[in-house]
């Protein structure tokens, strides 16, 4: 029997194009043919490294989306609240490059349609979605008090309100640009939270 390389190149092939198929079409739509066609690998050569769609899916997320280079990047206390924002927006532009590098031009669909497929089908993908939630609540707290300690926002800013607000302009955002072309615009995600870090602050 062969030993299996986790950095296979046929391995990464099947999991890159079938990302483009799970980030714009349903799972139940999506067939081992059309794995065959997107990577040009036979079936046998598919089911060498993964037994089945919900195994594929399961390392997409592994892979695509549970990615620690795009992940919430480390507050520097050293720097400025608002220097840690603009940290925040570079690693969505990243993120989003290297969506757009790979074939993907809206960001914010592929996520819908990639979360939608989870939902469905990995069980447990709802807690780790909440865990994920609970994890940027921490972060955008920790942000907005490194804003009251630094004294760029008011100390009487309402930290447990205020870092809603900032994940609600994300998301919000996120989810109405699933309609563009091209996704979020991220210069103009920097600007929602600027107007929010100004009215913080004055």
């Amino acid at each position: 029997m062969r030993y299996k390389d986790p950095n296979n190149v046929s391995k990464q092939k099947i999991l890159l194009e079938s990302f483009k198929l799970f980030a714009t079409k349903p799972f139940s739509d999506i067939t081992f043919t059309d794995i065959e066609k997107v990577t040009g690998l036979s079936r046998g050569a598919i089911l060498y490294h993964f037994k089945s769609k919900d195994e594929i899916l399961a390392s997409i997320i592994d892979r695509f989306i549970i990615n620690k280079e795009y992940d919430l990047p480390t507050i520097d206390v050293s720097k400025s609240m608002w220097d840690n924002i603009k940290n925040f927006i570079a690693v969505k532009q990243r993120q989003q490059e290297f969506f757009t590098s790979i074939g993907i031009q809206n960001i914010n669909r592929a996520f819908i349609y990639i979360a939608v497929n989870c939902m469905n089908l990995l069980k447990e993908i709802p807690n780790e979605t909440q865990q994920r939630l609970e994890k940027e609540k921490k972060y955008w707290k920790e942000l907005l008090l490194l804003g009251i300690e630094k004294q760029e926002i008011k100390n009487s800013v309402n930290v447990e309100v205020e870092k809603l607000s900032f994940m609600e302009i994300y998301y919000g955002y996120s989810y109405m640009s699933m309609t563009t072309p091209n996704g979020y615009d991220t210069n103009c995600l920097l600007e929602k939270f600027q107007h929010l870090y100004f009215k913080l602050a004055h």
